[in-house]
Order: C-alpha cells, then structure tokens, then sequence
C-alpha cells in the first residue's frame, strides 16, 4: 500500500506532490518558424482536412491565428514530430 500512495498523485506524501515529475508536465519541444513554416504550407496544399480545420479555427479564433507563435504552435501538434504522449502521468495503477 505504501508504494501505491508514493506514486498517487492525490496524496501529499506523493512523489507527484513533491514534483519528481514535474519535468514531465513540462514542454521541451516545438516547432522552429524556419522548418514549421514550410511544414505548413506544404501540410495545407497536401491535405484538405488540415485546410478545413484551419479554416475554421481561424473563424473561430481571429486574434489566436494573428499570433505567429500560436500559428506555428497549431501545426506543430499536427505535424508527425509532436509527440502525442507528452502530459501524460508515467505512473499506471492496474487493480
């Protein structure tokens, strides 16, 4: 039971409360504006669905697609590099 409530992350004796893990609720990775750019262009002519979701989110969020940061951002998630995995909790509880 004690190995179990060292790796809960509700517990205040936790290895999450006390941020063993805060390294992996951190990002370490983005897009550079010099490769992602491109990426971008080349996504939008490439793929439709990519096309109509940025279309519709520059509707939705005019002043989010003005900033040229959030812009790379929103295609780097997109792109294969993102990795998908990277808030996840590394600690699983089979019962």
């Amino acid at each position: 039971m004690p190995i179990i409530l060292a790796y809960s992350n509700k517990g205040e004796s936790s290895f999450f409360y006390w941020g063993f893990f805060n390294s992996k609720f951190t990002s370490h990775e983005y897009g550079e504006n010099y490769i992602i750019i491109p990426m971008a262009e080349k996504m939008l002519k490439e793929n439709s669905t990519i096309a109509a979701e940025w279309a519709t989110y520059k509707e939705d969020n005019p002043s989010y697609a003005e900033d040229p940061g959030a812009v790379v951002d929103w295609f780097f998630v997109r792109t294969a590099y993102y990795d998908a995995e990277s808030y996840l909790f590394p600690v699983g509880i089979e019962m």
